[in-house]
């Protein structure tokens, strides 16, 4: 209540008061070091196995997935 008296009495300091405030978070936002589109390296490993006369379905199942 206190507040809103002192807003209502004094507009102006109210007003400067908010402008001061938008400055700094102006000059802040301003000096933030934000990339909006930063670099991002996944780990990817890639499993290739040889096994002939075997299925598909069996290499992985039997080779590929223990690896991994």
């Amino acid at each position: 209540m206190i507040i809103t008296k002192f807003s209502l009495r004094r507009q102006i300091t109210t007003i400067m008061f908010y402008a001061v405030v938008i400055g700094f978070s102006m000059f802040s936002f301003s000096q933030l070091k934000i990339d909006f589109f930063p670099d991002i390296t996944f780990p990817i490993a890639g499993v290739v196995t040889n096994y002939s006369g075997v299925g598909p379905e069996d290499i992985e199942n039997l080779i590929s997935r223990p690896i991994e």
